[in-house]
């Protein structure tokens, strides 16, 4: 059966004539793709529908001038056999026809594109494709998006829900080959009817068969007065972000319904103002709209259409038609064909913006992430303690630090130059959550180890620790720690620094320790006291020096010893006073002054044999102290105790004493001084 010279003709690329279509009905609309239902049969043998799937094919419309000027170019994607008529030896077919743009339909991903507007970043989905046929003809250049995520989404609802928001629209072209998916944002990209002229409306006393509109009714709808949209910038926290739209005729509005959204997605007010303007436009597409019906073949969603002689004058004029919805039959044997359309259309005085049908995507709790960095650096951050990390679902991520954008850290306080900072270091697992659910505002708000990255000390074994320990860096084994163990009996707070510790107290610092005090100083130790230096002990001092000792006073120095004081040097003594030195025990002493040596007492022995008090200088070592442990708990450490043995009895008997042992050993005579001569 041949079609030349039908109201439709249908080429596949089975061949010539092989499926001839019987009817078309289908709808094209702006921002959406569109879908045709073909009727189709094949005569005396069946078709491979493996063949058709997938493959292009396109529809041909007779117009009133006779020629085939209007086209349907599409896909195949679905083709199903609806039987055979015996009696006529037709095998019988329906095909859906979509767009090339439907195919993105059926490829999801997550994925990130930074530094990119909605057009560049469909480029980039087209061309990993293979798809070209794309005409981008826009008023205004969309905003750069820093960082964008694709979450979850097919690539045809992902790239709908970015033109959407950003005010971008579509439709296709039909040509006799080929489709072309035609991007806009104004009218300029809005190519008047194919016809010649004016479309004229019809009225009951125009003849059928002229092409023309039949029917144009008019409907409106209230809508928002009021427009307001704002969100929060952590850079300027102070700028308030709210941007206000109001319409300026109140025909169709009240004024006290507003629409409010936040966050809306902006950082600056600028961009809010182009929010707000965006979602004002898409209520003034919603507010007034005709709906009508037609003859003409050559109606296509995209074009402007100008009408004439509608019995209400108002009603002429220059529309946008929004969406057509196609009706053919094609003229078989025994019928005749016919073709009819409706259509909605919106006078182009009033600015389209298409509806956001697509929301974006909400992440469903918080996810996990690896810090990722430049090669060779283990920390990664900025002046905000921001971090960049790769998802595990991001199959396209290098590791590096182009693998996200720079991301927020929870930390414990966040004051104006005060607060809490820990930046989690390059290869840690963090735990990520999302503003909003907002796969494009991720916030780090914690840590967690993994196989790789292990607990500083083993578990369960060392579970009453509580642990904060850092690792130095860069390419260091050395770290910074404070370790609470409670574990009872062997409680402990252990601090480890790898090099300074430095403490500044700006009043006082008090300390109470219930057990020993160790300290042990590998270099000089210095201390330096503003006003007095009170030390007690309630048993020893011990001090033992490994060369010198210096003691220097501004004023005075006094020493007491209740018992006995020993002084001993290995070779020389001296004491030396200015003006004087005195040297006293009881009633007698000896002054040594400038003027000579004064010597006083009820008794003086010179050279009269004898021997000094059997009391020598023998201060003890001090008890070593002990080193903090690295990983043990506390224990109790108990040092010993001496003290400076102090001979029993009277001390001038033991001096007597002492001088007849050393008269008779030695042979040296004594004298005695008895009485008071």
């Amino acid at each position: 059966m041949d079609q030349e010279n039908r109201l439709l003709r249908l080429h596949t690329l089975l061949g010539q004539d092989r499926l001839i279509i019987a009817a078309l009905s289908g709808e094209e609309g702006l921002s959406t793709p569109f879908h045709f239902r073909l009727e189709a049969f094949s005569i005396g043998s069946p078709v491979d529908l493996a063949g058709l799937v997938g493959r292009p094919v396109v529809v041909s419309v007779r117009s009133g001038a006779g020629d085939y000027d209007r086209h349907f170019h599409g896909y195949v994607a679905n083709a199903c056999y609806r039987g055979r008529d015996f009696a006529a030896d037709q095998f019988h077919y329906e095909l859906d026809m979509v767009p090339w743009l439907w195919f993105l339909s059926r490829r999801s991903d997550s994925r990130i594109f930074q530094g990119r507007n909605a057009i560049e970043i469909a480029q980039e989905i087209f061309r990993e494709l293979g798809f070209s046929d794309v005409e981008v003809t826009l008023e205004s250049q969309p905003p750069v998006r820093p960082y964008c995520v694709q979450y979850r989404e097919s690539d045809l609802d992902f790239l709908s829900r970015l033109w959407e928001e950003d005010g971008i629209h579509y439709f296709f072209r039909h040509e006799a080959d080929r489709h072309v998916l035609v991007l806009a944002d104004g009218p300029s990209a809005h190519q008047p009817f194919a016809g010649t002229g004016a479309l004229q409306v019809k009225r009951g006393d125009m003849a059928d068969a002229q092409a023309g509109v039949t029917k144009l009714l008019e409907r409106r709808q209230v809508v928002p007065g009021r427009y307001a949209v704002g969100d929060h910038n952590f850079e300027t926290p102070r700028r308030d972000l709210l941007a206000m739209r109001s319409e300026a005729s109140p025909a169709g509005h009240s004024t006290a319904l507003e629409q409010f959204d936040h966050p809306a997605g902006h950082q600056d007010l600028a961009d809010a103002d182009r929010l707000a303007r965006l979602a004002q436009e898409r209520w003034e597409t919603a507010r007034r709209q005709f709906d009508g019906n037609s003859n003409e073949p050559r109606l296509a969603c995209g074009n402007r259409v100008l009408l004439s002689g509608h019995e209400l004058a108002d009603y002429d004029g220059s529309y946008l038609l929004l969406s057509v919805h196609h009706s053919a039959s094609n003229d078989m044997a025994g019928g005749g064909g016919h073709y009819n359309n409706s259509f909605i259309a919106l006078p182009t005085a009033i600015p389209y913006r298409p509806q956001r049908y697509h929301p974006r995507p909400v992440v469903e709790g918080p996810q996990t992430a690896t810090v990722v960095g430049p090669a060779g650096q283990e920390i990664h951050t900025d002046a905000y303690g921001r971090i960049r990390v790769s998802f595990h679902w991001d199959r396209r991520s290098k590791g590096d630090e182009g693998s996200s954008c720079w991301i927020r850290v929870a930390q414990p306080l966040a004051g104006g130059r005060w607060g809490g900072m820990a930046v989690p270091r390059v290869g840690m697992e963090v735990v990520v959550s999302f503003l909003d659910g907002n796969p494009d505002r991720p916030i780090v708000t914690g840590c967690v180890y993994n196989a790789d990255n292990m607990p500083p000390y083993p578990l369960p074994a060392n579970k009453t620790r509580l642990v904060l320990k850092s690792r130095s860096s860069p390419n260091a084994s050395g770290f910074n720690e404070i370790r609470l163990e409670d574990k009872a009996g062997a409680e402990q707070v252990f601090i480890q620094a790898q090099r300074d510790l430095d403490l500044r107290v700006r009043a006082r610092r008090r300390a109470l320790i219930g057990g020993g005090d160790h300290l042990s100083v590998g270099g000089d130790r210095r201390a330096l006291v503003q006003g007095n230096d009170s030390q007690e002990a309630k048993r020893d001092i011990r001090i033992r020096t490994g060369e010198d000792w210096s003691l220097d006073a501004g004023s005075d120095i006094h020493i007491r010893a209740n018992t006995v004081m020993a002084v001993k040097a290995g070779q020389q003594l001296v004491l030396h006073a200015g003006s004087g030195l005195t040297l006293k025990s009881g009633g007698s002493f000896i002054t040594i002054g400038p003027a000579g040596i004064a010597v006083s007492g009820p008794m003086v022995r010179i050279n009269s044999g004898g021997s000094p008090a059997g009391v020598t200088a023998d201060p003890e070592r001090p008890e070593r102290p002990q080193t903090p442990p690295t990983a043990e708990g506390g224990r109790d450490i108990v040092p010993p105790g001496r003290r400076l043995v102090r001979p029993s009895g009277n001390l001038e008997r033991i001096a007597q004493i002492q001088t007849m042992v050393t008269a008779a050993t030695n042979g040296v005579p004594f004298a005695a001084l008895c009485g008071g001569g």
